[in-house]
C-alpha cells in the first residue's frame, strides 16, 4: 500500500499539487471504469445530479459531469473511503479527511474547455479554508485528449486569487509555471482548492 512520503509532502505543500505514478494497480481501475462508462450511457438514479452542455461538434447535448452519486454507488464510495485514500490524505491534511463533494467530469470529444480558475471559486470558502481535489484517471490522458493543467510555481497555491464563479485572469497570478499532466491509469493527482 502505497505512502506518501517526506519529498512528496514537501512537494504538495510548496506547489499545492502531488502527482502519484502507479499509485493503484490498473487493475483495480477496471471497474471504476466499467461505473463510469454506465453513467455515460444512463444516469441510474434521479438524485444524481448530471450537468450537460452543448457539443462545439454538433451542438448535441453531451453529459460533461455528474455528483451526488457517493450514496448510490458502491464501488465507488468502496474506492473512496479505502484505506489508500484516506491514509494518504490524512498524511497531506494533517488531520482526519471528510468529504466534501464527489464529481466525475467527462472529457468528451466537443467538450468546451475548462477555463483558468481555482477550485475554491464555487463557493467552497464558506465550507472550510483547507480542501484538497483527486483526480482519478480511468484512461489515458495526454495534450492531445484535454489532459490536466496546473501552475506548478507554488507562488500562487496559497490564497483565492478572484471572486466566485469568475474565470481567473493570468494577470492575477504570480510569476505561473504553467505544467501538462498527462496521466495514466493508476496515477493520481491531489491538489489544493
Amino acid at each position: 500500500m502505497y505512502k506518501i512520503n517526506k519529498k512528496e509532502i514537501e512537494k504538495f505543500n510548496k506547489t499545492g499539487i502531488l502527482v502519484i505514478r502507479n499509485f493503484f494497480e490498473s487493475k483495480n481501475i477496471q471497474n471504476l471504469k466499467k461505473k463510469i462508462l454506465n453513467y455515460k450511457k444512463k444516469i441510474p438514479n434521479k438524485n444524481i445530479y448530471s450537468y450537460y452542455e452543448k457539443s462545439l461538434i454538433n451542438r448535441r447535448k453531451i453529459l460533461i459531469r455528474i455528483e451526488n452519486f457517493y450514496n448510490f454507488d458502491k464501488v465507488i464510495k468502496k474506492l473512496i473511503n479505502s484505506k489508500l485514500i484516506k491514509k494518504n490524505l490524512k498524511i497531506l491534511f494533517k488531520t482526519e479527511p471528510i468529504l466534501f463533494k464527489e464529481k466525475i467530469n467527462f472529457k468528451s470529444p466537443g467538450c468546451g474547455p475548462d477555463r483558468l480558475h481555482q477550485d475554491s471559486q464555487a463557493g467552497w470558502w464558506k465550507y472550510s479554508k483547507n480542501f484538497i481535489s483527486i483526480v482519478i484517471p480511468v484512461q489515458k490522458s495526454t495534450k492531445f485528449n484535454s489532459c490536466l493543467e496546473f501552475d506548478t510555481s507554488g507562488n500562487n497555491s496559497k490564497k483565492l486569487l478572484t471572486k466566485k464563479m469568475i474565470t481567473l485572469s493570468l494577470s492575477k497570478l504570480k510569476k505561473p509555471k504553467f505544467e501538462k499532466f498527462e496521466l495514466d491509469v493508476g496515477d493520481i493527482v491531489f491538489f489544493n482548492s
